[in-house]
């Protein structure tokens, strides 16, 4: 994850980032993994998508596997954009104000 980037050997701010990135995916996987049990098993409840919203929101500030989507401006936008519609979407149904 990111090792094409350097930033598993960069210090300082870096190091910061890093713990964010393994922390957010951490959560993004068990997230996905604990939703995709409640449907496969047919007890899903929509609290489960909390921390999947929480994950996108937390990947806003993070930089982005391909360097490109980085440099260019609007298209780094248009993902932050996303993700914010996407966090939103979660929190709007795991705290029931969207019904599923």
């Amino acid at each position: 994850m990111f090792s094409g980037r350097g930033v598993w050997k960069k210090k300082g701010k870096w190091a910061a980032l890093r713990r964010q990135i393994v922390t957010t995916g951490v959560v993004m996987i068990a997230s996905c993994f604990v939703s995709a049990a409640g449907l496969w098993w047919g007890w899903f409840r929509p609290w489960m998508l909390l921390p999947l919203g929480a994950s996108y929101a937390a990947m806003i500030p993070l930089p982005c596997y391909f360097e490109a989507v980085d440099r260019i401006g609007w298209l780094h936008a248009v993902r932050n954009v996303l993700f914010v519609l996407i966090a939103l979407l979660c929190f709007a149904v795991g705290f029931g104000l969207l019904p599923l």
